[in-house]
Protein backbone atom coordinates (compact mmCIF):
# COMPACT_ATOMS: atom_id res chain seq x y z
CA UNK A 1 0.00 0.00 0.00
CA UNK A 2 2.50 2.49 0.86
CA UNK A 3 0.79 4.78 2.79
CA UNK A 4 0.14 4.63 6.49
CA UNK A 5 -3.24 3.18 7.51
CA UNK A 6 -5.12 5.77 9.16
CA UNK A 7 -8.75 5.82 9.71
CA UNK A 8 -10.42 9.34 8.99
CA UNK A 9 -14.38 10.07 8.59
CA UNK A 10 -14.45 9.08 5.19
CA UNK A 11 -12.61 5.94 5.47
CA UNK A 12 -14.90 4.63 8.44
CA UNK A 13 -17.74 5.26 6.15
CA UNK A 14 -16.66 3.72 3.32
CA UNK A 15 -15.16 0.86 4.92
CA UNK A 16 -18.84 0.94 7.13
CA UNK A 17 -20.56 0.61 3.64
CA UNK A 18 -17.96 -1.91 2.01
CA UNK A 19 -18.34 -3.82 5.36
CA UNK A 20 -21.84 -4.35 5.40
CA UNK A 21 -21.55 -5.58 1.63
CA UNK A 22 -18.91 -8.24 2.74
CA UNK A 23 -20.93 -9.51 5.43
CA UNK A 24 -23.60 -10.54 2.94
CA UNK A 25 -21.59 -11.81 0.54
CA UNK A 26 -19.38 -14.20 3.27
CA UNK A 27 -20.63 -18.01 2.25
CA UNK A 28 -22.36 -16.51 -0.77
CA UNK A 29 -21.24 -18.44 -3.98
CA UNK A 30 -23.98 -18.57 -6.24
CA UNK A 31 -22.26 -18.61 -9.60
CA UNK A 32 -23.60 -15.45 -10.73
CA UNK A 33 -20.63 -13.49 -11.83
CA UNK A 34 -22.38 -10.37 -12.67
CA UNK A 35 -21.50 -9.84 -16.45
CA UNK A 36 -18.17 -12.27 -16.71
CA UNK A 37 -16.89 -15.57 -16.20
CA UNK A 38 -13.77 -16.73 -14.15
CA UNK A 39 -11.83 -14.77 -11.86
CA UNK A 40 -10.60 -11.70 -12.57
CA UNK A 41 -8.11 -12.07 -9.59
CA UNK A 42 -4.52 -13.12 -10.64
CA UNK A 43 -3.80 -16.71 -8.98
CA UNK A 44 -2.68 -17.40 -5.94
CA UNK A 45 1.02 -17.32 -5.05
CA UNK A 46 1.24 -17.00 -1.13
CA UNK A 47 -1.93 -18.35 0.52
CA UNK A 48 -3.17 -17.12 3.94
CA UNK A 49 -1.69 -18.81 6.81
CA UNK A 50 -4.31 -19.53 9.58
CA UNK A 51 -1.56 -19.62 11.89
CA UNK A 52 0.10 -16.04 11.23
CA UNK A 53 3.52 -16.88 11.20
CA UNK A 54 4.76 -13.95 8.57
CA UNK A 55 1.77 -11.62 9.89
CA UNK A 56 2.63 -8.34 11.31
CA UNK A 57 0.58 -6.18 14.37
CA UNK A 58 -0.91 -3.26 13.30
CA UNK A 59 -2.50 -2.46 16.43
CA UNK A 60 -4.91 -3.34 19.22
CA UNK A 61 -8.85 -2.57 19.62
CA UNK A 62 -11.27 -2.56 22.56
CA UNK A 63 -14.09 -4.34 21.47
CA UNK A 64 -17.03 -4.20 23.95
CA UNK A 65 -17.69 -7.09 25.64
CA UNK A 66 -15.20 -8.76 23.97
CA UNK A 67 -12.17 -7.10 25.33
CA UNK A 68 -8.69 -6.10 23.33
CA UNK A 69 -8.40 -7.49 20.04
CA UNK A 70 -5.18 -7.49 18.23
CA UNK A 71 -5.08 -6.75 14.10
CA UNK A 72 -2.71 -8.32 12.43
CA UNK A 73 -1.99 -7.99 8.76
CA UNK A 74 0.52 -10.44 6.70
CA UNK A 75 1.44 -8.24 3.33
CA UNK A 76 2.99 -10.92 1.50
CA UNK A 77 -0.43 -13.40 1.39
CA UNK A 78 -2.24 -12.53 -2.64
CA UNK A 79 -5.21 -14.76 -2.45
CA UNK A 80 -8.42 -13.25 -3.98
CA UNK A 81 -9.46 -11.53 -1.07
CA UNK A 82 -6.21 -9.86 0.24
CA UNK A 83 -5.87 -8.50 -4.00
CA UNK A 84 -10.21 -7.37 -3.57
CA UNK A 85 -8.69 -5.32 0.13
CA UNK A 86 -5.81 -3.81 -1.69
CA UNK A 87 -7.44 -2.82 -4.92
CA UNK A 88 -10.52 -1.52 -2.15
CA UNK A 89 -7.70 0.48 -0.68
CA UNK A 90 -6.25 2.18 -3.35
CA UNK A 91 -9.69 3.38 -4.08
CA UNK A 92 -10.55 4.75 -1.11
CA UNK A 93 -6.75 6.43 -0.68
CA UNK A 94 -7.66 8.30 -3.95
CA UNK A 95 -11.58 9.32 -3.15
CA UNK A 96 -10.43 10.69 0.70
CA UNK A 97 -7.52 13.23 -1.53
CA UNK A 98 -9.29 13.57 -4.67
CA UNK A 99 -13.25 12.49 -3.75
CA UNK A 100 -13.51 11.77 -7.81
CA UNK A 101 -14.95 8.21 -7.51
CA UNK A 102 -14.82 7.17 -10.97
CA UNK A 103 -11.65 8.64 -11.86
CA UNK A 104 -10.35 6.40 -8.60
CA UNK A 105 -11.23 2.93 -9.58
CA UNK A 106 -9.91 4.43 -13.27
CA UNK A 107 -5.95 4.70 -11.85
CA UNK A 108 -6.79 2.37 -9.14
CA UNK A 109 -4.55 -1.25 -8.97
CA UNK A 110 -7.51 -3.44 -9.23
CA UNK A 111 -8.11 -5.80 -12.08
CA UNK A 112 -9.09 -4.26 -15.88
CA UNK A 113 -12.37 -5.78 -15.97
CA UNK A 114 -13.68 -5.10 -12.15
CA UNK A 115 -12.56 -1.15 -13.77
CA UNK A 116 -14.62 -1.98 -17.29
CA UNK A 117 -17.56 -3.36 -14.93
CA UNK A 118 -17.68 -0.30 -13.20
CA UNK A 119 -17.86 2.31 -16.05
CA UNK A 120 -20.25 -0.19 -17.48
CA UNK A 121 -22.66 0.00 -13.98
CA UNK A 122 -22.38 4.13 -13.97
CA UNK A 123 -23.42 4.16 -17.87
CA UNK A 124 -25.99 2.19 -17.19
CA UNK A 125 -27.64 4.13 -13.94
CA UNK A 126 -27.49 6.78 -16.36
CA UNK A 127 -26.11 9.66 -13.87
CA UNK A 128 -22.81 10.22 -12.27
CA UNK A 129 -24.15 11.91 -8.90
CA UNK A 130 -22.24 10.61 -5.83
CA UNK A 131 -25.65 8.64 -5.49
CA UNK A 132 -24.57 6.90 -8.44
CA UNK A 133 -21.03 6.29 -8.32
CA UNK A 134 -21.69 4.57 -5.13
CA UNK A 135 -23.89 2.44 -6.25
CA UNK A 136 -21.83 1.60 -9.02
CA UNK A 137 -18.99 0.90 -6.45
CA UNK A 138 -21.27 -1.10 -4.29
CA UNK A 139 -22.51 -3.08 -7.16
CA UNK A 140 -19.00 -3.89 -8.83
CA UNK A 141 -16.93 -4.07 -5.60
CA UNK A 142 -19.23 -5.77 -2.85
CA UNK A 143 -22.17 -7.34 -4.28
CA UNK A 144 -22.36 -10.76 -4.08
CA UNK A 145 -23.43 -11.76 -7.43
CA UNK A 146 -20.22 -9.61 -8.75
CA UNK A 147 -17.09 -11.08 -10.19
CA UNK A 148 -15.47 -8.22 -8.50
CA UNK A 149 -16.53 -9.40 -4.90
CA UNK A 150 -14.94 -11.27 -2.46
CA UNK A 151 -15.55 -15.00 -3.29
CA UNK A 152 -17.38 -15.57 -0.40
CA UNK A 153 -14.98 -18.11 1.49
CA UNK A 154 -16.15 -16.43 4.72
CA UNK A 155 -13.67 -14.12 6.83
CA UNK A 156 -9.90 -14.82 7.60
CA UNK A 157 -10.05 -14.20 11.60
CA UNK A 158 -8.35 -16.63 13.86
CA UNK A 159 -9.31 -15.69 17.36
Amino acid sequence: MGKSARLTATRAAGLFFIALGCAAACGSSDGDDAGGSGSVWAPTTVPFDPTCKGCEELGTVTLSHLGEAKLMVDRNVDDPEAQWTRCVNDILDCVEETKDESACVAKSGCPKACKADYEARLSALGQSDLSARWSALRAVFVSPTSRCAPAGKGPEVVP
